[in-house]
């Protein structure tokens, strides 16, 4: 019989704790990326909404290609070392969020929440709160733009300041 290991307030999980080991590491990797789950509500209404096969490939691929950008990242809080890289990195996040917002759904809003997480970890603290306040006007600018309900501007909104202002906490 396995024993369970004892709770240790000082692990692998704790943001912006690097990990010490490979095993760390792909465990921290995996309860990241769990988080993306929340991109399956508007893949799923991408899917059911009967948009051609085309526009169904193109957001994919840009779904994709942030979760590929998003995982380039390092999950660590050390000062940039490059810091070209990681405003390059931030940049491009954006960028897409902003194109999957407008060009197809609302929904894709919540990558703006995933891009404020991101500089949240990473940027020096002047720069992460301006980043997350950032992020949170683009949720309600390209969701206004959208014509998304209030309901879903609010939530969304919300969500992104919260979540992006408590990981700026963690650190």
């Amino acid at each position: 019989m396995r024993r369970e290991e004892p709770f240790d307030p000082t692990g692998w999980f704790i943001p912006g704790k690097v990990p010490a080991n490979d095993e760390e590491r792909r465990r921290k990797r995996i309860a990241i990326n769990l988080s993306l789950l929340w991109l399956l509500f508007p893949l799923i209404g991408l899917l059911q909404s009967g948009a051609p096969p085309a526009q169904i490939a193109l957001v994919v691929a840009g779904m994709l290609a942030f979760i590929a950008i998003y995982n380039a990242m390092p999950y660590d809080r050390a000062p940039l070392a490059r810091p070209r890289l990681v405003y390059t990195q931030l940049a491009v996040m954006t960028a897409l969020a902003i194109v999957m917002t407008l060009a197809d759904r609302e929904g894709w809003a919540m990558l703006f929440l995933f891009a404020g997480i991101s500089g949240a970890m990473r940027l020096p603290r002047r720069a992460a709160i301006g980043w997350i306040v950032a992020c949170t006007a683009l949720t309600v600018t390209t969701s206004l733009i959208d014509h998304a309900d209030a309901a879903t501007i609010v939530t969304v909104t919300a969500t992104t300041l919260a979540i992006g202002f408590m990981m700026f906490a963690f650190r």
